[in-house]
Protein backbone atom coordinates (compact mmCIF):
# COMPACT_ATOMS: atom_id res chain seq x y z
CA UNK A 1 0.00 0.00 0.00
CA UNK A 2 1.30 3.55 -0.92
CA UNK A 3 1.88 6.16 2.19
CA UNK A 4 -0.12 8.77 2.57
CA UNK A 5 1.63 12.39 3.83
CA UNK A 6 0.46 13.92 6.37
CA UNK A 7 -0.19 17.19 5.20
CA UNK A 8 -2.68 20.24 5.36
CA UNK A 9 -3.39 23.75 5.26
CA UNK A 10 -4.07 26.13 7.93
CA UNK A 11 -5.64 29.40 7.20
CA UNK A 12 -4.76 30.46 11.58
CA UNK A 13 -1.51 30.66 13.17
CA UNK A 14 -1.66 27.91 16.25
CA UNK A 15 1.39 26.79 18.47
CA UNK A 16 2.21 23.12 17.27
CA UNK A 17 3.81 20.18 18.69
CA UNK A 18 7.43 20.61 17.84
CA UNK A 19 7.23 16.91 15.97
CA UNK A 20 5.67 16.44 12.94
CA UNK A 21 3.14 14.32 11.44
CA UNK A 22 5.03 11.79 9.57
CA UNK A 23 4.04 9.55 6.66
CA UNK A 24 1.87 6.04 7.73
CA UNK A 25 1.89 3.43 5.60
CA UNK A 26 -1.30 0.90 5.68
CA UNK A 27 1.15 -1.83 6.95
CA UNK A 28 2.26 0.55 10.08
CA UNK A 29 -1.46 1.62 10.67
CA UNK A 30 -2.36 -2.36 11.21
CA UNK A 31 0.87 -3.37 13.62
CA UNK A 32 -0.14 0.26 15.63
CA UNK A 33 -3.75 -1.03 15.91
CA UNK A 34 -2.43 -4.42 17.34
CA UNK A 35 0.28 -2.57 19.71
CA UNK A 36 -2.09 -0.27 21.16
CA UNK A 37 -5.53 -1.80 21.22
CA UNK A 38 -4.77 -5.56 20.22
CA UNK A 39 -6.93 -5.54 17.05
CA UNK A 40 -6.16 -5.66 13.37
CA UNK A 41 -7.75 -2.56 11.85
CA UNK A 42 -9.56 -3.18 8.57
CA UNK A 43 -9.38 -0.98 5.40
CA UNK A 44 -12.22 1.09 6.14
CA UNK A 45 -10.74 2.11 9.66
CA UNK A 46 -7.59 2.96 7.70
CA UNK A 47 -8.91 5.29 5.33
CA UNK A 48 -10.63 7.31 8.58
CA UNK A 49 -7.59 7.41 10.82
CA UNK A 50 -5.79 8.41 7.45
CA UNK A 51 -8.42 11.18 6.60
CA UNK A 52 -8.25 12.54 10.21
CA UNK A 53 -4.87 12.64 10.74
CA UNK A 54 -3.09 12.82 7.62
CA UNK A 55 -4.88 14.65 5.42
CA UNK A 56 -7.18 16.35 7.96
CA UNK A 57 -10.05 16.53 6.40
CA UNK A 58 -13.62 16.36 7.98
CA UNK A 59 -15.11 12.39 7.94
CA UNK A 60 -18.40 11.34 7.23
CA UNK A 61 -18.12 7.30 8.58
CA UNK A 62 -21.12 4.89 8.63
CA UNK A 63 -20.34 1.29 9.24
CA UNK A 64 -22.60 -1.35 10.78
CA UNK A 65 -22.93 -1.85 14.58
CA UNK A 66 -20.43 -4.07 16.26
CA UNK A 67 -18.11 -2.70 13.52
CA UNK A 68 -15.84 -0.54 15.21
CA UNK A 69 -16.26 2.72 14.43
CA UNK A 70 -14.58 3.72 17.80
CA UNK A 71 -11.37 2.00 17.01
CA UNK A 72 -10.91 3.90 13.39
CA UNK A 73 -11.19 6.96 15.76
CA UNK A 74 -8.79 6.20 18.49
CA UNK A 75 -6.43 4.89 15.56
CA UNK A 76 -6.01 8.62 14.60
CA UNK A 77 -5.04 9.66 17.77
CA UNK A 78 -2.37 6.68 18.53
CA UNK A 79 -0.67 7.88 15.27
CA UNK A 80 -0.21 11.30 16.62
CA UNK A 81 0.87 9.88 20.01
CA UNK A 82 3.33 7.95 17.97
CA UNK A 83 4.90 10.56 16.01
CA UNK A 84 5.08 12.24 19.46
CA UNK A 85 2.55 15.06 19.23
CA UNK A 86 0.63 16.22 22.30
CA UNK A 87 -2.82 17.01 20.78
CA UNK A 88 -6.24 15.27 22.31
CA UNK A 89 -9.35 14.28 20.87
CA UNK A 90 -13.17 15.84 22.15
CA UNK A 91 -15.99 13.34 21.81
CA UNK A 92 -19.33 14.54 21.98
CA UNK A 93 -21.66 11.29 22.81
CA UNK A 94 -25.47 10.58 23.66
CA UNK A 95 -25.06 8.39 26.64
CA UNK A 96 -23.24 8.64 30.09
CA UNK A 97 -22.72 4.75 29.71
CA UNK A 98 -20.84 5.01 26.19
CA UNK A 99 -18.63 7.68 27.31
CA UNK A 100 -17.32 5.95 30.56
CA UNK A 101 -17.06 2.39 28.50
CA UNK A 102 -14.70 4.77 26.34
CA UNK A 103 -12.52 6.63 28.65
CA UNK A 104 -12.61 3.11 30.72
CA UNK A 105 -10.99 1.87 27.45
CA UNK A 106 -8.74 4.14 26.96
CA UNK A 107 -7.36 4.63 30.68
CA UNK A 108 -6.31 0.99 30.23
CA UNK A 109 -4.31 1.90 27.23
CA UNK A 110 -2.30 4.24 28.99
CA UNK A 111 -4.35 8.08 27.57
CA UNK A 112 -5.43 10.45 29.73
CA UNK A 113 -8.90 10.63 29.41
CA UNK A 114 -12.44 11.99 31.07
CA UNK A 115 -15.92 11.86 30.25
CA UNK A 116 -17.81 14.49 31.46
CA UNK A 117 -21.33 13.98 33.62
CA UNK A 118 -23.64 14.71 36.34
CA UNK A 119 -21.34 12.58 38.27
CA UNK A 120 -18.01 13.92 37.13
CA UNK A 121 -18.42 18.04 36.63
CA UNK A 122 -17.27 20.87 39.07
CA UNK A 123 -15.50 23.48 38.59
CA UNK A 124 -12.33 21.99 39.66
CA UNK A 125 -13.11 19.32 36.67
CA UNK A 126 -13.85 22.15 34.26
CA UNK A 127 -10.13 23.79 35.34
CA UNK A 128 -8.23 20.52 34.63
CA UNK A 129 -9.55 20.00 31.16
CA UNK A 130 -8.66 23.76 30.35
CA UNK A 131 -5.54 22.82 31.62
CA UNK A 132 -4.71 20.11 29.23
CA UNK A 133 -4.94 17.58 32.03
CA UNK A 134 -6.82 15.20 29.74
CA UNK A 135 -5.72 13.93 26.40
CA UNK A 136 -9.67 12.83 25.77
CA UNK A 137 -12.29 14.71 27.46
CA UNK A 138 -16.20 12.99 26.57
CA UNK A 139 -18.97 15.13 26.90
CA UNK A 140 -22.55 15.06 25.99
CA UNK A 141 -24.39 17.84 23.96
CA UNK A 142 -26.38 19.49 26.76
CA UNK A 143 -22.98 20.05 28.91
CA UNK A 144 -20.93 20.80 25.55
CA UNK A 145 -23.47 23.63 25.38
CA UNK A 146 -23.07 25.31 28.48
CA UNK A 147 -21.02 28.26 29.54
CA UNK A 148 -18.39 26.23 31.58
CA UNK A 149 -17.57 24.02 28.77
CA UNK A 150 -17.95 26.98 25.86
CA UNK A 151 -15.56 29.21 27.76
CA UNK A 152 -12.69 26.14 27.63
CA UNK A 153 -12.73 25.80 24.09
CA UNK A 154 -12.93 29.55 23.14
CA UNK A 155 -8.76 29.45 24.71
CA UNK A 156 -6.71 29.46 22.00
CA UNK A 157 -4.42 27.22 24.14
CA UNK A 158 -7.84 24.12 24.21
CA UNK A 159 -7.92 24.40 20.16
CA UNK A 160 -4.39 24.26 19.89
CA UNK A 161 -4.33 21.19 21.50
CA UNK A 162 -7.14 19.50 19.39
CA UNK A 163 -6.74 16.77 17.00
CA UNK A 164 -10.34 16.73 15.78
CA UNK A 165 -13.46 16.90 17.21
CA UNK A 166 -16.34 13.28 17.38
CA UNK A 167 -19.46 13.31 17.25
CA UNK A 168 -20.43 9.86 17.98
CA UNK A 169 -23.76 8.16 17.18
CA UNK A 170 -23.88 11.62 14.95
CA UNK A 171 -27.58 10.55 13.39
CA UNK A 172 -28.93 11.71 16.95
CA UNK A 173 -28.38 15.06 15.71
CA UNK A 174 -30.70 14.90 13.48
CA UNK A 175 -33.49 12.35 14.77
CA UNK A 176 -33.07 13.96 18.64
CA UNK A 177 -32.38 17.45 18.29
CA UNK A 178 -35.35 18.50 16.13
CA UNK A 179 -37.06 16.04 18.84
CA UNK A 180 -36.37 15.68 22.76
CA UNK A 181 -33.23 16.87 22.39
CA UNK A 182 -32.44 20.13 21.55
CA UNK A 183 -29.22 20.74 22.52
CA UNK A 184 -28.00 18.32 19.94
CA UNK A 185 -28.66 21.21 17.19
CA UNK A 186 -26.14 23.46 18.84
CA UNK A 187 -23.22 20.87 18.60
CA UNK A 188 -22.54 22.54 15.29
CA UNK A 189 -21.78 25.75 17.35
CA UNK A 190 -18.13 24.10 18.01
CA UNK A 191 -17.24 24.79 14.75
CA UNK A 192 -18.06 28.25 15.10
CA UNK A 193 -16.14 28.38 18.23
CA UNK A 194 -13.02 26.28 17.11
CA UNK A 195 -10.11 27.26 14.02
CA UNK A 196 -11.79 25.99 11.08
CA UNK A 197 -9.18 23.66 10.01
CA UNK A 198 -9.39 21.73 13.39
CA UNK A 199 -11.42 18.54 11.33
CA UNK A 200 -14.99 16.91 12.82
CA UNK A 201 -15.45 13.36 12.54
CA UNK A 202 -18.90 11.86 12.62
CA UNK A 203 -19.86 8.39 12.66
CA UNK A 204 -22.74 6.06 12.88
CA UNK A 205 -24.51 2.74 11.83
CA UNK A 206 -27.57 5.49 10.10
CA UNK A 207 -26.99 8.00 8.20
CA UNK A 208 -29.57 7.62 5.39
CA UNK A 209 -29.17 10.20 2.58
CA UNK A 210 -31.68 12.73 3.97
CA UNK A 211 -30.34 12.17 7.63
CA UNK A 212 -26.49 12.37 6.59
CA UNK A 213 -27.62 15.97 4.03
CA UNK A 214 -29.26 17.70 7.52
CA UNK A 215 -26.40 16.44 10.05
CA UNK A 216 -23.64 17.96 7.55
CA UNK A 217 -25.56 20.92 7.44
CA UNK A 218 -25.84 21.31 11.32
CA UNK A 219 -22.47 20.68 11.94
CA UNK A 220 -21.24 22.84 9.34
CA UNK A 221 -19.29 20.73 7.72
CA UNK A 222 -16.33 21.62 5.13
CA UNK A 223 -17.38 20.44 1.79
CA UNK A 224 -14.02 20.98 0.37
CA UNK A 225 -12.57 18.97 2.75
CA UNK A 226 -14.85 16.19 3.12
CA UNK A 227 -14.52 12.38 2.91
CA UNK A 228 -17.38 10.12 3.06
CA UNK A 229 -16.74 6.69 3.86
CA UNK A 230 -19.72 4.90 4.44
CA UNK A 231 -20.36 1.07 4.31
CA UNK A 232 -23.58 -1.40 3.94
CA UNK A 233 -24.89 -1.49 7.80
CA UNK A 234 -26.34 -4.93 7.22
CA UNK A 235 -25.34 -7.50 9.89
CA UNK A 236 -25.79 -11.00 8.25
CA UNK A 237 -25.11 -12.61 11.64
CA UNK A 238 -28.94 -11.52 12.73
CA UNK A 239 -31.53 -12.68 11.46
CA UNK A 240 -34.66 -10.67 10.95
CA UNK A 241 -38.43 -11.76 12.33
CA UNK A 242 -41.74 -10.23 12.38
CA UNK A 243 -44.66 -11.87 14.43
CA UNK A 244 -48.09 -10.37 15.16
CA UNK A 245 -48.93 -10.37 18.75
CA UNK A 246 -51.84 -12.97 19.87
CA UNK A 247 -52.41 -11.15 22.54
CA UNK A 248 -53.45 -7.50 23.52
CA UNK A 249 -50.42 -5.40 23.85
CA UNK A 250 -51.10 -4.16 27.55
CA UNK A 251 -51.23 -7.67 28.58
CA UNK A 252 -47.60 -8.44 27.76
CA UNK A 253 -48.29 -12.32 27.37
CA UNK A 254 -46.65 -12.30 23.88
CA UNK A 255 -43.19 -11.83 25.81
CA UNK A 256 -44.09 -15.07 27.79
CA UNK A 257 -41.77 -16.98 25.50
CA UNK A 258 -38.90 -15.42 26.82
CA UNK A 259 -39.04 -17.37 30.23
CA UNK A 260 -37.94 -20.69 31.49
CA UNK A 261 -39.42 -23.40 30.11
CA UNK A 262 -41.55 -24.93 33.02
CA UNK A 263 -39.50 -28.02 32.58
CA UNK A 264 -35.88 -26.59 32.73
CA UNK A 265 -36.97 -24.04 35.00
CA UNK A 266 -33.04 -22.79 35.56
CA UNK A 267 -31.86 -21.20 32.97
CA UNK A 268 -33.71 -18.35 30.19
CA UNK A 269 -33.69 -19.12 26.53
CA UNK A 270 -31.70 -16.87 25.29
CA UNK A 271 -29.58 -13.19 26.80
CA UNK A 272 -31.88 -10.72 26.10
CA UNK A 273 -32.82 -7.24 25.13
CA UNK A 274 -36.83 -5.75 24.87
CA UNK A 275 -36.63 -2.31 23.46
CA UNK A 276 -39.38 0.08 24.42
CA UNK A 277 -40.42 3.30 23.88
CA UNK A 278 -40.90 4.26 27.58
CA UNK A 279 -40.18 4.30 31.28
CA UNK A 280 -43.63 3.26 31.95
CA UNK A 281 -43.72 0.35 29.66
CA UNK A 282 -40.34 -1.30 30.99
CA UNK A 283 -41.64 -1.31 34.21
CA UNK A 284 -45.00 -2.78 33.72
CA UNK A 285 -43.30 -6.07 31.72
CA UNK A 286 -41.03 -6.57 34.51
CA UNK A 287 -44.06 -6.65 36.93
CA UNK A 288 -45.15 -9.35 34.37
CA UNK A 289 -41.76 -11.33 34.48
CA UNK A 290 -41.66 -11.00 38.22
CA UNK A 291 -45.50 -12.37 38.58
CA UNK A 292 -44.04 -15.38 36.67
CA UNK A 293 -41.09 -16.19 38.10
CA UNK A 294 -40.49 -18.21 41.15
CA UNK A 295 -39.36 -16.23 43.98
CA UNK A 296 -35.59 -17.06 44.00
CA UNK A 297 -35.27 -15.46 40.49
CA UNK A 298 -37.15 -12.37 40.77
CA UNK A 299 -34.80 -10.03 40.04
CA UNK A 300 -32.76 -11.61 37.25
CA UNK A 301 -35.04 -9.67 34.22
CA UNK A 302 -34.38 -5.57 35.42
CA UNK A 303 -35.67 -2.44 33.72
CA UNK A 304 -32.93 -0.27 32.06
CA UNK A 305 -34.06 3.63 31.57
CA UNK A 306 -32.82 7.54 32.23
CA UNK A 307 -34.34 8.06 35.43
CA UNK A 308 -31.75 5.06 37.12
CA UNK A 309 -28.57 6.06 38.38
CA UNK A 310 -25.67 5.23 36.87
CA UNK A 311 -24.08 3.29 39.37
CA UNK A 312 -27.16 1.43 39.26
CA UNK A 313 -27.51 1.19 35.06
CA UNK A 314 -23.57 -0.21 35.05
CA UNK A 315 -24.29 -2.90 37.43
CA UNK A 316 -27.19 -4.09 35.10
CA UNK A 317 -24.96 -4.12 32.18
CA UNK A 318 -22.25 -5.93 34.43
CA UNK A 319 -24.95 -8.50 35.55
CA UNK A 320 -26.36 -8.89 32.01
CA UNK A 321 -22.42 -9.71 31.01
CA UNK A 322 -21.56 -12.30 33.32
CA UNK A 323 -25.01 -14.01 33.19
CA UNK A 324 -26.03 -13.00 36.72
CA UNK A 325 -28.87 -11.32 35.12
CA UNK A 326 -31.26 -12.42 32.56
CA UNK A 327 -32.13 -10.08 30.15
CA UNK A 328 -32.99 -6.11 30.58
CA UNK A 329 -35.93 -4.41 29.60
CA UNK A 330 -34.88 -0.86 27.94
CA UNK A 331 -35.30 2.70 26.28
CA UNK A 332 -32.62 4.13 24.44
CA UNK A 333 -30.75 5.06 27.25
CA UNK A 334 -29.47 1.59 26.71
CA UNK A 335 -28.70 2.22 23.31
CA UNK A 336 -26.19 2.80 20.94
CA UNK A 337 -22.30 1.56 21.26
CA UNK A 338 -22.86 -0.44 23.92
CA UNK A 339 -20.09 -2.93 24.27
CA UNK A 340 -22.03 -6.00 25.11
CA UNK A 341 -21.15 -8.69 22.45
CA UNK A 342 -23.10 -11.86 23.12
CA UNK A 343 -27.03 -10.48 23.28
CA UNK A 344 -28.38 -13.42 21.58
CA UNK A 345 -32.01 -11.98 21.05
CA UNK A 346 -33.38 -8.93 20.89
CA UNK A 347 -37.31 -8.18 20.93
CA UNK A 348 -38.59 -4.66 19.29
CA UNK A 349 -41.60 -4.32 21.49
CA UNK A 350 -44.10 -2.51 18.98
CA UNK A 351 -42.91 -0.52 16.03
CA UNK A 352 -40.53 2.62 16.54
CA UNK A 353 -41.06 6.09 14.90
CA UNK A 354 -37.85 5.21 12.27
CA UNK A 355 -36.26 2.91 10.58
CA UNK A 356 -33.10 4.75 12.18
CA UNK A 357 -34.29 3.54 15.72
CA UNK A 358 -35.12 0.34 14.68
CA UNK A 359 -31.88 -0.38 13.20
CA UNK A 360 -29.82 0.97 15.88
CA UNK A 361 -31.66 -1.41 18.35
CA UNK A 362 -31.39 -4.64 16.89
CA UNK A 363 -27.87 -3.65 16.43
CA UNK A 364 -27.21 -4.42 20.12
CA UNK A 365 -27.13 -8.39 18.87
CA UNK A 366 -24.24 -10.40 18.30
CA UNK A 367 -21.71 -7.60 18.62
CA UNK A 368 -19.20 -10.34 17.91
CA UNK A 369 -19.52 -10.92 14.58
CA UNK A 370 -18.43 -14.82 15.33
CA UNK A 371 -21.64 -15.21 16.76
CA UNK A 372 -25.09 -15.19 15.68
CA UNK A 373 -28.53 -14.01 16.90
CA UNK A 374 -32.69 -13.02 16.57
CA UNK A 375 -33.78 -9.49 16.53
CA UNK A 376 -37.40 -10.05 16.12
CA UNK A 377 -40.20 -7.34 15.95
CA UNK A 378 -43.72 -7.64 17.92
CA UNK A 379 -46.16 -5.77 16.38
CA UNK A 380 -49.83 -5.67 16.34
CA UNK A 381 -52.00 -7.55 14.14
CA UNK A 382 -53.53 -4.99 12.40
CA UNK A 383 -50.24 -3.04 11.62
CA UNK A 384 -49.60 -6.01 9.15
CA UNK A 385 -49.98 -6.02 5.47
CA UNK A 386 -51.78 -9.23 4.97
CA UNK A 387 -54.00 -8.46 8.25
CA UNK A 388 -55.38 -5.19 6.26
CA UNK A 389 -54.67 -6.88 2.97
CA UNK A 390 -57.27 -9.65 4.75
CA UNK A 391 -59.34 -7.64 6.54
CA UNK A 392 -59.95 -5.20 3.17
CA UNK A 393 -61.15 -8.75 1.12
CA UNK A 394 -63.48 -9.51 3.76
CA UNK A 395 -65.22 -6.24 3.51
CA UNK A 396 -65.48 -6.60 0.10
CA UNK A 397 -66.78 -9.90 -0.07
CA UNK A 398 -69.29 -8.71 2.56
CA UNK A 399 -70.46 -6.07 0.37
CA UNK A 400 -70.67 -8.16 -2.81
CA UNK A 401 -73.01 -10.16 -0.99
CA UNK A 402 -75.47 -7.54 0.53
CA UNK A 403 -75.37 -6.04 -3.08
CA UNK A 404 -77.03 -9.44 -4.17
Amino acid sequence: MANVPCTGESTIELPVSPNARREWSYNEMRELGIKTMGKRACLAQMKVAQALYCKRKDVVAVAPTGFGKTLAFFLALFMAVEDGLSEGVTIVTPLNALGEQNTAALKAMGVTAIAINGSTKSEETYKDVGRGKYRVVVISPELAAEKAFLSIIEDPAYQARQLYIVVDEAHCVSRWGRTFREDYLSVGNLRDFMPNTIPFCVVSATLAPPILRDVIALLGLRHNKLEKIILSNDRSNIALLVRPMAHSMSSYKDLAFLLPHPDDPIQPVKKFLVFVDSREVAEDIVDFFDRRLPPEHVGKILYYHASMTDAWRRDACEGLRSGRIWGLIVTDAFGMGMDLPDIEFIVQWSIPSDIDTLWQRFGRAARDFALSAIALLLVEKGELDLARTTAAIAASVRSKSKSK
